[in-house]
């Protein structure tokens, strides 16, 4: 599944550097950046469940405004932030890359979204907000809905914040196939949070930590 995915998110990348966004080493044809928050720039590392490398992944998303500019040295520590994201398909590292040094000045509270991403695939492609920043534990996925922008939004929790589920707790809430899913714990070591095998057309689905 994740393999399929990293295909899509290529192929869907190619096609919107062939429409002018990266030509002759510099992006092009991007909007302005609205602010100081949205990176210009990501970076994806793609790897698979045993920690292997598949697929890096780097696209523009818009044009730093004048005086600044969008460098592509990811070894700037003021300008790029580098997040570890996991959830239950996909386990990836996101750069993101600023036009000016930044980052967000407070630490995440429990339950406080420090991350929202989006794109039309179930990979993110866009950062929509970077709100506060975990220190150095990884960015866990909270949530994933399906918004009125026909874009997928994905919310990030510091892991350090993400509670062990009970023994009998649902670990995953799912509303209706697509709106949206929703990791209310997470599972202990050696379980993986599964939905049944047999879904019946009930409008609200619960998964559970098994071996």
């Amino acid at each position: 599944m994740l393999v399929t995915s990293v295909s899509v998110l290529v192929l869907f990348l190619s096609l919107e550097c062939s429409h002018g966004y990266y030509t002759n080493g510099h992006w092009t044809r991007q909007p302005r950046c609205p602010n100081f928050n949205k990176p210009c720039r990501l970076q994806v590392v793609m790897r698979d469940s045993s920690g292997n490398d598949l697929q890096t992944i780097e696209t523009g998303t818009c044009t730093c405004n004048r005086p600044f500019n969008c460098s592509d040295d990811w070894s700037k520590p003021r300008h790029v932030v580098s997040r570890r994201l996991i959830s239950d398909t996909h386990n990836m590292t996101l750069q993101m890359m600023f036009c000016k040094p930044i980052e967000p000045k407070s630490f995440c509270q429990p339950g406080e979204i420090s991350l929202e991403a989006v794109g039309s695939l179930a990979l993110p492609t866009d950062i929509a907000a970077y709100n506060c920043r975990c220190g150095t534990s990884p960015l866990v996925l909270k949530e994933r809905s399906f918004g009125i922008d026909n874009q997928i939004h994905h919310h990030y929790v510091c892991a350090e914040h993400v509670n062990e589920c009970e023994r009998t707790s649902p670990c995953m809430t799912i509303q209706g196939v697509s709106t949206s899913t929703t990791y209310n714990c997470k599972c202990a070591n050696g379980f993986h949070c599964q939905i049944p095998e047999v879904l019946n057309d009930e409008e609200v689905i619960y998964g559970h930590c098994n071996p």
